[in-house]
C-alpha cells in the first residue's frame, strides 16, 4: 500500500470531514442523552402566581399540591424490572428457543443444499460440456 496516496489533498478532506461529522453527531448524542437522563423535578419549578397589588382581600386558601406536600422530595423511580428465574417459565422458554433454532438450522441447511444442487447443476451442465466441446474440436 502506498502511504502517500493516503495523504493526498482529497483524502485527506474526506478524513477530516469524516471525523467532524463524527464528532459532531457526538457530541449531539451526548447532549441528548444527557437531556433525556435530567431528573424530573429539577427540570421545572411549580409556578405560583404573583399576588394582585391592591387593598387585602381575604382569600380562600387553596389545597396544597402533591407535589408541595411537606416530607417528600423529587419523585421516586419506581423498582426495577426483575428477572424470572423459576424452573416453569426456564423451561418454556428453552423448549420455545430451541424449536426456533431448529427451525433455523432447516432452512439454513435447505438453502444449502439448493445453493450446493444449482452449482452442480451449472457446472455439470454448462462448464463440462463446453469443456468437452473445446478439447473435442482441437483434436
Amino acid at each position: 500500500m502506498n502511504l502517500t496516496a493516503l495523504v493526498r489533498p482529497p483524502m485527506v478532506w474526506l478524513v477530516v470531514a469524516e471525523a467532524l461529522l463524527i464528532a459532531v453527531l457526538g457530541l449531539v448524542t451526548w447532549h441528548v442523552w444527557q437531556q433525556r437522563i435530567a431528573p424530573i423535578g429539577a427540570a421545572v419549578a411549580p409556578l405560583v402566581p404573583a399576588p394582585l397589588a391592591g387593598p387585602a382581600t381575604p382569600r380562600a386558601r387553596l389545597p396544597a399540591s402533591p407535589a408541595a406536600a411537606p416530607g417528600t422530595g423529587a419523585p421516586q423511580a419506581g423498582p426495577t424490572p426483575g428477572v424470572r428465574t423459576d424452573a416453569d417459565f426456564l423451561s418454556r422458554e428453552l423448549t420455545e428457543l430451541n424449536q426456533v433454532e431448529a427451525t433455523f438450522e432447516n432452512l439454513e441447511w435447505r438453502l444449502t443444499s439448493a445453493v450446493v444442487n444449482a452449482i452442480q447443476g451449472y457446472v455439470n451442465g454448462v462448464v463440462l460440456p463446453s469443456i468437452d466441446r473445446a478439447e473435442h474440436g482441437r483434436r
